[in-house]
């Protein structure tokens, strides 16, 4: 019965990447506790929203592999995972992938890092030499006009998206933390 509706399923959400995200959105519809799980009236509605009739024995053997305790509820989560395919699911599931902002600020700052590792001649310790010598006092931060002059002397001049990722990664307002800037290039 799990293989006819995966079939139907997959028919129904054919090449259309949308339907995975309407799939996931109909599901929190019936969903009103907000708990990840849908009642078994509720999941009546929600397949025949979605297209999809059931009779009643199909209804009922889902609810006997997914609701053994018979609560009434399932746990769509589980449901859609087997009905998915895995390309879908992933889409689907919140868990499947990670789209948070901090994500991508990391790829973000990898790839800079990793451009700038290219184009800075030296080794950590050389890197670290120059910013001290830009920073007499030892604090460990320096204004932005001596950063940027101190990688000049690496050989380096910032780019406007170098710079920004500067500003938020390793600054503190106007002043720039070398020690941190630094402490990215460590492998």
């Amino acid at each position: 019965m799990l293989g006819t509706m995966r079939e139907r399923l997959s028919a129904k959400l054919g090449n259309n990447n949308d339907n995975a995200f309407k799939l996931r959105k109909l599901f929190k519809m019936y969903d009103k506790r907000d708990e990840g799980m849908i009642h078994f009236e509720d999941f009546r509605m929600f397949t025949e929203a979605f297209g999809m009739q059931l009779d009643d024995d199909s209804l009922l053997a889902l609810y006997y592999v997914y609701d053994p305790s018979g609560s009434g509820y399932l746990a769509y989560e589980d449901i859609v995972k087997q009905l998915l395919d895995a390309d879908y699911y992933a889409m689907y599931s919140p868990a499947g992938v990670d789209n948070t902002q901090a994500l991508v600020d990391a790829q973000g700052t990898e790839r800079l890092v990793a451009n700038l590792r290219k184009r800075i001649n030296g080794t950590l310790d050389e890197i670290r030499a120059v910013f001290t010598s830009f920073d007499p006092e030892g604090t460990g931060v320096l204004p932005a006009k001596k950063f940027q002059a101190a990688c000049a002397t690496l050989g380096v001049v910032l780019s406007a998206k170098e710079q920004e990722w500067v500003r938020q990664a390793v600054s503190d307002g106007s002043d720039v933390k070398w020690v941190a800037f630094c402490d990215a290039f460590r492998e």
